[in-house]
């Protein structure tokens, strides 16, 4: 069973339409693996400005307690010192962040452009494949016509065709050789009775 229902299903499976879907399938997901891409990137970007503003944030806090000591106010520098505390560890969390999503990003655009280019080889390489399924089409109908030519069916007929052929033009040669007999015939008697 499962041998007849294969050959069946390879015999109605068309090389060429299955070729073409695989090569829309595969070009259909390149926007798919852009967006993911940007995603990657823009979460890389937001960490750059996070990082921009932590760094920022700590230099004013750090501003804040000098001037707060300066002024002798202690307790608006211990306040501000907790706030510092906190902005240095967010700060460097998210430089770690900022590191891995810099590589994520190298890693996304690789993967991206490696999937690219094997989509042109697998492209280009579907084409040979389609244009050698035309190729045995061609082949396979041309063997079809010549199987009809070795098996005789039209070979008779045209044996039968260049005998007709040849018995009319025999015969029509003969009859304007008659033609062309009787003529000079009678050219023959009228000289004679001039």
């Amino acid at each position: 069973m499962k041998a007849m229902f294969g050959g069946l299903i390879e015999k109605t499976e068309d090389p060429e339409l299955i070729l073409q879907q695989t090569i829309r399938e595969m070009r259909d997901r390149v926007p798919e693996l852009n967006n993911s891409v940007a995603n990657v990137m823009a979460t890389e970007r937001l960490l750059a400005k996070n990082k921009e503003r932590l760094g920022q944030q700590v230099v004013d806090l750090d501003s804040k307690i000098k001037a707060s000591i300066k002024m002798g106010r202690d307790d608006l520098a211990t306040a501000y010192i907790g706030q510092l505390q906190q902005a240095q560890l967010d700060h460097q969390r998210t430089i770690q962040q900022l590191q891995s999503a810099e590589v994520a990003s190298k890693q996304a655009l690789k993967a991206r452009d490696n999937y690219v280019i094997q989509m042109q080889r697998r492209t280009a390489e579907a084409m040979q494949l389609i244009n050698q399924a035309k190729q045995a089409k061609l082949q396979e109908q041309l063997a079809q016509t010549m199987e009809s030519f070795q098996l005789g069916d039209d070979a008779s007929t045209f044996n039968e065709m260049r005998d007709k052929i040849d018995r009319r033009a025999a015969a029509a040669e003969a009859k304007i050789q008659l033609g062309a007999a009787s003529v000079d015939g009678q050219r023959s008697v009228v000289i004679r009775n001039l």
